[in-house]
């Protein structure tokens, strides 16, 4: 089955999937696949393809095309990507992020919005003084600031 979404996703680094993999794996929104572009695709396409089945997340896991990936190939990388994604609406990411469990939906929702002629960046909500449009689930990799940190 063809999903609607491909989540693009590039990394060169040793960690940090395990924040976008558990944010991919709350999702609401769940007709989506991840394209990750791996310079380190020889050493954990094992890892990759076992975590990514235990979050039941469609993966296709794929190395760049050039050895000097990141500093000169993510316009590579990037064609490589476009090329192995299935959905019709592309999402780029960066390896670390946590997508909020709307993220996705909310992503999904714009381009419904316009026709599925073009999505933009999404939508964006500013608040002032600046606070979490999201609230973090508990399952979030992330530390925030408590009370008892301020205190310090």
């Amino acid at each position: 089955m063809v999903p609607r979404m491909s989540v693009v996703c590039f990394t060169a680094r040793p960690g940090g999937l395990d924040v976008l993999l558990t944010g991919l794996s709350h999702q609401r929104f769940d007709d989506f696949e991840l394209v990750l572009v791996d310079a380190l695709y020889n050493r954990r396409k094992e890892l990759v393809a076992d975590l990514c089945h235990q979050a039941r997340i469609s993966v296709q896991h794929i190395p760049p095309r050039t050895r000097n990936f990141p500093y000169e190939g993510i316009p590579e990388a990037c064609n490589a990507a476009i090329a192995k994604a299935r959905g019709q609406l592309l999402l780029f990411v960066v390896d670390f992020s946590f997508l909020p469990p709307r993220c996705l939906s909310e992503h999904w929702g714009v381009f419904e919005a316009m026709n599925y002629e073009r999505a933009g960046i999404g939508a964006h909500l500013y608040l002032d003084p600046p606070a979490m449009v999201f609230p973090i689930p508990d399952y979030a990799p992330i530390k925030t600031e408590t009370q008892s940190d301020r205190e310090v």
